[in-house]
């Protein structure tokens, strides 16, 4: 069974740490082989067995990948969905998810259901009807907020 465990410290695939953007050759060799689709603005890549999509903008790289929990109706979602087992912070995922709603982050303007953030990796729920039907995992950088200084009133006297 596929294994997919995130933790303060190491992201992994069946024990095998991987980092984004990650090479497709390495998943390739982690998950087996996969279909391609290349489209207008990307390249997916499909591995049916086990339910995952992954996008790569040129092809080489890949930026962000999906466990599919439900199947789709485009061309490039999996024939199956996602069965194998993800660890978050040493939980697993879904029994996380139940317990620390108020942990998770919105990630875009009218995001209505958020995403955990660990070790700079971000996973996103994608829910429709109230249902999980996707997750989405992506590397996450977090937008430093600059600080705003109070204007500074001064009053000036005028002399005659």
């Amino acid at each position: 069974m596929l294994k997919i465990s995130l933790s303060k410290t190491t992201f992994q695939i069946n024990d095998v740490a991987i980092q984004f953007p990650i090479d497709v050759n390495n998943l390739k060799n982690l998950l087996g082989d996969y279909r391609h689709l290349k489209k207008k603005y990307n390249h997916t890549y499909t591995w049916d067995d086990h339910g995952i999509i992954a996008f790569s903008k040129e092809g080489l790289k890949i930026e962000s990948f999906m466990l599919d929990l439900e199947f789709g109706n485009y061309d490039y979602c999996s024939k199956n969905p996602f069965s194998g087992e993800f660890i978050f912070d040493g939980h697993e995922l879904f029994d996380f998810y139940k317990f620390n709603k108020n942990k998770l982050v919105k990630l875009f303007k009218g995001d209505g259901s958020g995403a955990f953030i660990l070790n700079g990796i971000s996973v996103w729920f994608n829910k429709e009807d109230d249902k999980i039907t996707a997750i989405d995992i992506s590397a996450f950088e977090e937008k430093i907020k600059e600080p705003r200084l109070p204007i500074e009133w001064r009053l000036f006297s005028l002399r005659y």
